[in-house]
């Protein structure tokens, strides 16, 4: 196992890996990260709210070391699926998913499943797994 923090980047032999920790929650999404310890019952858990910070930093990683390269990473780990990931989902696949969980119908229908923060790095990282 290996600890990526709030966001990084490694080589584990031929492949790059890249990962952001934490879910969305919009009210904490701009703000820095403010927790310090001792934590309080708030703090418990807006400590692991995704940040804009995060992605910001993750956005800065260009193609540049791996010209020959057609993505920047190979594997992107997050716990929040990107918002309207649905779309590339096969339909079989999609059926089984909204057979397992109803409840994802209405979000879809409102294009509100997934995280909004994780859209930008699908386009700009483009890696071959999510």
């Amino acid at each position: 196992m290996y600890y990526l923090g709030y966001c990084s980047v490694i080589r584990f032999g031929p492949l790059r890996i890249g990962g952001i920790s934490g879910i969305f929650k919009q009210h904490d999404a701009k703000l820095g990260h403010f927790e310090c310890l001792p934590y309080d019952q708030s703090t418990m858990r807006s400590i692991y709210h995704m940040r804009e910070t995060e992605i910001y930093k993750l956005l800065q990683l260009s193609s540049t070391t791996d010209s020959n390269r057609k993505q920047l990473l190979d594997v992107f780990m997050s716990h929040d699926w990107p918002i309207n990931i649905h779309q590339c989902a096969t339909e079989r696949n999609l059926n089984n998913l909204l057979n397992r969980k109803p409840f994802f119908r209405q979000e879809i229908e409102q294009c509100r499943l997934g995280n909004p923060l994780l859209q930008p790095l699908v386009h700009h990282l483009k890696p071959k797994y999510w």
